[in-house]
């Protein structure tokens, strides 16, 4: 099976390293993605089974208005059986990629996959609805997202997370993942994102400082030395809240790859948290800043409780998220098209 995946987001390690490993499941993949997105740049690598490529794109600060350029005749030379549109069916580039489908010679012969995370607006757009019906199959990163688009496509929208979790980086320091080893963290509290108001952080530094746990904060590190970072903390907290234009789509990647790593987590119960980890996570209602106390007292005090903990998160990752996991479900998907 050869798949072509178009994302803005395959600029990043975390995409890269599910695509990659589509290839151990017997695909062939070509990825297509900017040269630079934000202060990311996509390096070019190819080798057997796999090509990842990144084109000037086109963005005018508005993701609505975001397009690849120049990448047409390699993606039509490929002759994909999959086309896998990782953009918004809001997004100029899914209307272009779209129409290049319906007219290119080494297009045509395909399958349109559409994946989208959109959780609050519903098509609004003649295009846009067209799309979503003409699509052989649509991808909802969560529940909202294909509730929204369901009265449009054709057949059912699959549930399906973007991407899984490459279990072969992330994963627990075995010399310190034990409950002693907890104890002697250097960091009782971790949180990896944007620092933004509806990230949470605010609420995050204040229980902090109300405790008087040593915080660390990272926005902005290499993702391979994220797992360094995870296994520096006793507790990852990440609890954003809805905003009026933005909700959490995902679980967040980073409590998956936290949990990964063998860390207990808090997080909130907004937007698609609590269907991607309400398992096995400690969830606070939004804005809760006595949840957040109650939970983080509990959890930085009692080392044996965060390695309880971890090795349950470790193992809820590894059963329902790894990347393995994922692109098995994915590639089933495509296969049944």
């Amino acid at each position: 099976m050869k798949i072509l995946v178009l994302s803005h987001s395959a600029v990043h390690e975390r995409q890269q390293l599910f695509y990659k490993n589509l290839t151990h499941l017997g695909a062939q993949v070509l990825v297509i993605g900017p040269t630079q997105w934000k202060n990311l740049r996509m390096q070019n690598q190819e080798f057997s089974g796999y090509g990842q490529f990144g084109f000037n794109t086109i963005f005018e600060g508005d993701l609505r208005k975001f397009r690849i350029q120049g990448y047409k005749e390699m993606a039509a030379n490929f002759k994909p059986d999959i086309i896998y549109c990782q953009q918004e069916w809001w997004c100029e580039q899914t209307e272009q990629l779209f129409h290049e489908w319906k007219t290119c010679d080494g297009l045509k012969q395909a399958k349109f996959v559409l994946f989208c995370w959109e959780n609050l607006f519903k098509p609004q757009r003649a295009e846009e609805r067209a799309i979503l019906r003409e699509a052989d199959l649509v991808i909802g990163g969560n529940k909202l997202a294909t509730e929204i688009v369901s009265e449009f496509v054709k057949k059912p929208a699959l549930l399906l997370p973007q991407v899984g979790v490459s279990l072969g980086l992330f994963g627990p320091d075995i010399d310190v993942w034990h409950a002693t080893g907890f104890a002697s963290r250097k960091w009782d509290v971790l949180y990896v994102g944007r620092e933004v108001p509806e990230k949470g952080i605010d609420l995050i530094r204040g229980v902090c400082n109300s405790l008087g746990a040593k915080l660390r904060v990272e926005s902005i590190i290499p993702y391979s030395v994220m797992p360094i970072v995870y296994n520096s903390a006793k507790v990852f907290v990440s609890v954003p809240f809805k905003t009026k234009n933005w909700m959490e789509q995902s679980g967040s990647y980073t409590n998956l790859e936290a949990m990964a790593c063998g860390l207990p987590v808090i997080s909130s119960r907004s937007g698609a948290i609590p269907e991607y980890i309400g398992e096995v996570a400690d969830l606070i209602d939004e804005n809760n800043t006595q949840q957040l106390l109650m939970f983080l007292s509990r959890l930085i005090y009692n080392p044996q409780l965060c390695w309880e903990r971890g090795v349950a998160n470790r193992e809820f990752v590894n059963k329902n998220y790894g990347n393995a996991v994922v692109g098995t479900k994915l590639l089933k998907a495509f296969s049944e098209l």
